[in-house]
């Protein structure tokens, strides 16, 4: 007779504790989903102590990110000239322009995997919430423009989270029981606009009525998409 809590290999006969996986006496396997998810944890507290490594990364102050940003522009614009025909500066302006952008990677990758912990279990694993997120941050460093006056984490913010939300519809596409995902994008989405505006403006000028527009732009959604989904949200909290 088994006592509570105890199990017998099926392999050797002998009396286990249920918390084990693997028979002490003959090696046998005694429950393969118990392993698998044993080793699905593991890797995602790896993938999630080392993004957290990213997250302590120094910014750069706002000169050194105008240095930066300045450098990878004139690379561009000596890109875009005739190999044949650059100068030595030139040259020189796209070797130290490359310096930059790699840098850039290490230190904005945190910002790609703080966005991307905002949007965990809506149906894409945290390190391909974390990837999505690096492509949008690509398509930011590309497209500052450090003249403008503002900085680069509230442009690259708008990247990243725009290149995550439309992954997770990518992912989501059509079938039901994802649609619980999508409402929960659109409910996550139109909170954190309403704390930006919060930031931006006074309080007191603040306006509580959710960004559409906004929303679209970042999901790739249609108003009448947006006009769905925010109605689902209504009725499953009415």
């Amino acid at each position: 007779m088994l006592i509570k809590n105890t199990t017998q290999c099926k392999n050797c006969g002998s009396t286990l504790e249920k918390s084990e996986i693997k028979c002490s006496y003959c090696g046998t396997v005694l429950d393969v989903n118990k392993i698998k998810k044993i080793k699905n944890d593991t890797i995602k507290n790896k993938i999630s102590e080392d993004l957290k490594k990213i997250e302590t990364v120094r910014l750069p102050s706002p000169a050194e990110e105008f240095e930066i940003f300045s450098r990878i522009r004139k690379m561009n614009i000596a890109r875009g000239i005739n190999e044949i025909n650059r100068t030595s500066e030139e040259v020189k302006a796209i070797e130290v322009g490359e310096l930059a952008l790699e840098s850039c990677t290490g230190y904005y990758g945190q910002l790609s995997s703080k966005v991307a912990r905002k949007y965990e279990n809506l149906g894409l694993s945290l390190l391909d919430l974390f990837s999505e997120g690096m492509m949008g941050l690509g398509q930011a460093i590309n497209k500052f423009d450090p003249t403008r006056g503002y900085r680069f984490t509230t442009y690259a913010w708008w990247w990243i989270r725009a290149a995550i939300a439309r992954a997770i519809l990518k992912k989501a596409g059509d079938i039901p029981a994802y649609k619980g995902y999508k409402i929960e994008l659109i409910k996550q989405l139109a909170r954190e606009d309403y704390e930006m505006n919060l930031i931006i403006n006074s309080e007191k000028n603040i306006n509580t009525e959710i960004d559409k527009n906004s929303l679209v732009a970042t999901t790739g959604l249609n108003i009448d998409e947006i006009d769905y989904l925010l109605e689902e949200f209504h009725e499953e909290n009415k």
